[in-house]
């Protein structure tokens, strides 16, 4: 009997394609924990009338459509390619004269191109992955709750997928970002009543780019009009009534989070994930009784922008010499 695969031996890597839709190899595997990624097939039926209540046995293949999602466990090492994958912009620059490097991430119009492995197990000749090329960052989300380790997902949208020998994955040896590492600051004070987080940013790809003279495949994708939103969960104290007040008045607030991992990249400089938010309106704050327990508190913002200053800025200190996305 044939082995059944197993989600166990399964990978998910990413790598940089110099060239949009020119698949490569991966050059970094994610700690992931599940993954969405399909190739579909419109298909194209035809409706002619031939003299019979049913269509006539005619079924070509239409526009292949590349798309889904994957996970992460988020750590120093598997990150920096994908936030400037999201994002569009990275400058880097070194910490004085120490061994520690800024990352420093910006939205920008640029599609930076991957090439997505996933490894699903499947035996034949040899082990098989399927390999998606010209992926493009749609969807970013992070969150992070108690006793968890950060959380990152994906969604992109890619040109074609190819069958792989599978590869021998390997993985940083790193310590992910958890929930004590984080700090929270609003206009700029740390607070200490955020209890779990969320942010969402869709740089809702405009995808349809299928024209004739091509393949059935996209010739390419193209960033439009984006939006950045989030949610706290908050203990309903004096201090958390603020941001309700704010919310009242329809008056802004600047966000930062800090995540800080527990490893020097050398005495006294730590790997750091660093998001700031400049401007947000706080679009829902609520807190309600239902219970004899603690009531909660929650609030969603969205961010908009100020003149030049960017949206947000991703700024991850790690070791790394260049740029992830060079």
């Amino acid at each position: 009997m044939a082995d059944i695969a197993v989600g166990h031996k399964g990978y998910v890597g990413v790598g940089k394609e110099t060239t949009w839709g020119t698949a490569v190899s991966p050059t970094i595997f994610l700690e992931f924990l599940d993954e969405s990624i399909e190739k579909g097939i419109e298909p194209i039926k035809s409706g002619a009338l031939i003299g019979d209540r049913f269509n006539k046995s005619l079924l070509l293949s239409g526009a292949v459509d590349i798309a889904g999602d994957f996970s992460i466990e988020v750590n120093p090492d598997n990150i920096g390619l994908l936030l400037g994958a999201t994002l569009g912009a990275e400058t880097t620059t070194q910490v004085g004269a120490t061994t520690a490097y800024d990352h420093v991430f910006t939205p920008a119009a640029a599609i930076i191109p991957l090439s997505v492995e996933v490894g699903r197990d499947v035996a034949s000749a040899s082990d098989k992955a399927f390999r998606y090329s010209g992926c493009a960052i749609n969807t970013f989300a992070l969150s992070c709750e108690l006793n968890s380790i950060l959380k990152a997902t994906f969604g992109i949208l890619g040109k074609d997928e190819s069958e792989e020998t599978a590869a021998s994955p390997t993985y940083s040896s790193r310590l992910p970002y958890i929930y004590q590492m984080g700090t929270v600051s609003i206009d700029s004070s740390a607070v200490a009543y955020v209890k779990s987080l969320s942010l969402n940013l869709n740089n809702n790809l405009f995808g349809d780019r299928y024209v004739l003279n091509a393949a059935q495949t996209r010739t390419g994708t193209q960033k439009q009009g984006s939006e950045l939103t989030g949610s706290m969960d908050m203990e309903f104290t004096t201090a958390a009534y603020a941001e309700r007040t704010k919310y009242l008045a329809g008056t802004d607030a600047a966000l930062e989070l800090v995540f800080t991992s527990t490893e020097a990249i050398e005495a006294g400089y730590y790997y750091t994930i660093t998001i700031t938010i400049p401007h947000v309106k706080y679009t829902k704050a609520s807190a309600n009784v239902g219970s004899k327990d603690v009531i909660p508190f929650s609030a969603d913002w969205e961010a908009w922008k100020s003149g030049s200053t960017a949206i947000v800025t991703i700024t991850h200190r790690d070791a790394q010499t260049t740029d992830w996305t060079a």
